[in-house]
């Protein structure tokens, strides 16, 4: 008899602690779920967040190209002083790089009003090197003007005098764009 007390008091005692821990789990399983719903929620806002600090910095990477752009000495201009300017400077990048200008084509300036602050000035230009020269060149025509398309780019194999077997013919044609400064101020 005393077993089957012993066996019933502690029958009573594990009843009682379950009692004191299963309705605390409960409240604890309930707020661990609530919990993680609005850290699932929190997550999503910080994804969007991060979404859209990516295109800030995107916008602010454009802004500032366009802003080194506006500053760039290596513009296209249409004036006689502006374009030999220009030229000069498309040859010391070329001859930077190690290959030879051989013919420079320029479009007449293009823009969508007669007010407008951006133009576009056709371009084909022809270069001569070797391969790793020219896209040297063409990377550092990106690189210091900032605002060029190149639309279109023909290689061919060329003859250089020195018979180098490596050197190519490459025909550029592209648009360099021109910022214009309000009236009275000129163009940059």
């Amino acid at each position: 008899m005393i077993e089957r007390s012993a066996l019933v008091l502690y029958a009573v005692a594990i009843g009682v602690a379950l009692a004191f821990y299963v309705g605390p789990f409960r409240h604890a399983a309930a707020r661990i779920a609530s919990d993680a719903a609005v850290s699932k929620r929190d997550q999503s806002v910080i994804d969007e967040d991060r979404r859209l600090l990516r295109q800030a910095s995107a916008l602010r990477s454009l802004q500032d190209r366009v802003r080194s752009a506006i500053r760039s000495p290596l513009q296209a201009d249409s004036s006689g002083k502006g374009q030999a300017g220009f030229f000069e400077r498309l040859h010391a990048v070329a001859r930077g790089q190690s290959v030879t200008l051989t013919t420079i084509l320029q479009g007449t300036e293009k823009s969508a009003t007669s007010k407008a602050s951006l133009a576009s000035m056709p371009m084909k230009v022809t270069v001569v090197g070797r391969l790793s020269g020219v896209l040297r060149f063409l990377s550092a025509i990106d690189a210091s003007v900032g605002l060029v398309d190149f639309g279109e780019i023909e290689i061919h194999p060329a003859t250089v005098k020195e018979g180098d077997a490596s050197a190519v013919a490459v025909r550029i044609s592209g648009t360099f764009l021109k910022v214009r400064t309000p009236e009275g101020m000129g163009d940059r």
